[in-house]
């Protein structure tokens, strides 16, 4: 799953990276949805 990461909010979409992070464990009553 790709998120996209501020590091440095001033700087506006050039302190945004998109990065891997490992998919949520879901919990009971979650409902996931990919886009």
């Amino acid at each position: 799953m790709k998120a996209i990461v501020v590091t440095d909010q001033a700087a506006g979409t050039a302190g945004m990276t998109l990065v891997e992070r490992p998919k949520p464990a879901p919990a009971g009553n979650d409902v996931l949805v990919e886009v």
